[in-house]
């Protein structure tokens, strides 16, 4: 029997009136705010909670394929900074390579300034001042070289 049709709700609350008095009546017969449609079922619940789920989930893949991205973009880096450590190894093997030739030249100039010291001083002080001149401008270039390779290096 629907409880909406007002000669049976009358009849309801008179009997309700009777058996537990008018407040209790009153609040056993009064609608919940916003009606009875207002309610929330479990059915209600379970839908929404499952459209949560689905919005939480997209954005929880969303963050996964971002992290993804980001991993691979850092395994770029990771490349990346090996190759430069390539190429500081070969940069180190090539001042090496520099320094032991300039080891040479000097042990050369020290055998020809030792031969010749007596009858050429002049000449050979002129000598080592060249050459000291040239490794200072070659070791100042190699050196401002060096440093513009970590600039871009770092840079990148």
């Amino acid at each position: 029997m629907p409880i909406e049709e007002p000669s049976t709700r009358m009849r309801l609350r008179r009997k309700l009136e009777e058996l537990v008095g008018v407040e209790e009546a009153d609040l056993l017969m009064d609608r919940p705010p916003g009606g009875w449609s207002a309610l929330v079922t479990n059915e209600t619940l379970d839908l929404k909670l499952g459209a949560l789920e689905a919005r939480m989930n997209t954005r929880f893949e969303s963050i996964e394929s971002r992290f993804e991205a980001i991993d691979h973009r850092f395994e770029g880096i990771d490349y990346r900074f090996e190759a430069i450590d390539h190429r500081f190894e070969s940069i180190q093997s090539q001042f090496e390579s520099s320094q032991s030739q300039m080891a040479a030249g000097f042990r050369s100039i020290e055998a020809q300034t030792k031969a010749a010291f007596d009858s050429v001083e002049s000449t050979i002080d002129s000598r080592i001042n060249k050459a000291f001149v040239t490794q200072t401008w070659r070791l100042g270039g190699f050196m401002l070289g060096l440093g513009a390779v970590i600039v871009a290096a770092l840079s990148v």
